[in-house]
């Protein structure tokens, strides 16, 4: 009589049996596109990586890594994700919907305001190199969260570490044709990428190493944005809690309610900006940039005595008090104009 209980068990541990590690293909398949076509990529919560494709086809490949998921887990997750391409003439769409970064996404963003209030004071007092802030942009915001202290259920941490879905998201595009990046509670991170670019992103984050196309046009709202070293295009912040630049130059910044930090600041930088705050951290002696500015706080870190701009500061702002609230400079290579606002020259 207890034979079919047994055989209803066995059958209940094969449905439901954990799977140790697996890799799921969610989406993968190449395109032929136009080269002077463009290459629309629409995310929703979602995370993705583009790069350079070595030939001259589009690469949409969309995978997920299990581990100690169940079966039954592993397919209700793959159903939530939703990938879809559509080709008009020699363009390309591609649109996704990822799984749960909109809560990770949350989670992220309100885990590290309260770590970087934490670190507040020693943000804006501590000199930075393009190296340090290089550093920064690949430790993410780990050594921030690590100053929070919480006080996890051990056993359950342990295990939920062991556990975990982590999805892979990569776009290779062909040299030549216009990207157009539309995101929303996404993170877009690009590598070698010197197409032509159009970004738009709402509540997300974007992450490049290199950017030289002169006609890309970055928007960013509510969010982040991380890039290693910039020679051109440029870039719409809204509203953006962390920007970390390794160096600038040939780059335009249009700023509103936003943090930024730029570790270099080079040749041929323009920036108007109302109600920021900016951190130049070194300023190269060959630096010719335009600064129109309203109701901002500039922090300007001095090292060079032979630097026209440093000079300048020094002579009109005191060390680490009295920021001047209205400031002109004109130089050949130098247009400063700040109205309404606060300036601090660190040493």
């Amino acid at each position: 009589m207890k034979q079919p209980y047994k055989i209803l068990l066995l059958l209940i541990l094969i449905t439901t049996g954990v799977v140790s590690a697996q890799e799921v293909v969610v989406y993968k398949k190449d395109f032929e596109v136009n080269k002077e076509g463009n290459v629309t990529v629409n995310l929703f919560t979602d995370d993705v990586l583009i790069e350079n494709s070595i030939d001259d086809k589009v690469h949409v490949n969309y995978s997920v890594s299990f581990t100690k998921y169940s079966k039954r887990q592993i397919q209700n997750y793959i159903e939530t994700i939703k990938v879809t391409t559509e080709k008009e003439g020699g363009n390309l769409i591609i649109t996704s919907r990822g799984k749960n970064l909109k809560y990770r996404f949350f989670e992220f963003v309100t885990m590290t305001n309260r770590a970087l209030n934490l670190r507040s004071k020693d943000t804006i007092n501590r000199r930075k190199t393009k190296d340090s802030i290089v550093n920064e942009i690949h430790a993410g915001y780990k050594p921030y969260l690590r100053s929070i202290k919480t006080k996890p259920n051990k056993a359950k941490y342990k295990y939920e570490k062991s556990k975990g879905a982590k999805p892979k998201f990569l776009i290779k595009v062909p040299e030549g044709v216009i990207l157009k990046v539309n995101g929303s509670g996404s993170q877009i991170n690009f590598s070698k990428i010197e197409n032509q670019t159009e970004l738009k992103i709402k509540r997300g984050g974007v992450i490049l190493d290199r950017i030289t196309n002169s006609k890309s046009r970055f928007h960013i709202k509510d969010g982040y944005f991380y890039a290693e070293e910039i020679e051109g295009a440029q870039f719409y912040f809204n509203d953006v809690y962390k920007a970390l630049i390794g160096s600038i130059k040939n780059a335009t910044i249009e700023n509103d309610f936003s943090k930024v930090e730029i570790a270099e600041l080079k040749e041929n930088v323009k920036i108007n900006d109302y109600n920021g705050v900016f951190w130049f951290y070194n300023l190269n002696n060959n630096a010719s940039f335009n600064l129109d500015s309203d109701y901002s706080k500039l922090n300007i870190y001095g090292k060079n005595e032979n630097n026209n701009l440093i000079n300048a500061f020094k002579s009109k702002v005191k060390d680490d008090s009295n920021p001047a609230a209205n400031f002109t400079l004109e130089d050949p290579n130098i247009n400063l104009k700040v109205a309404n606002g606060l300036i601090y020259y660190h040493n």
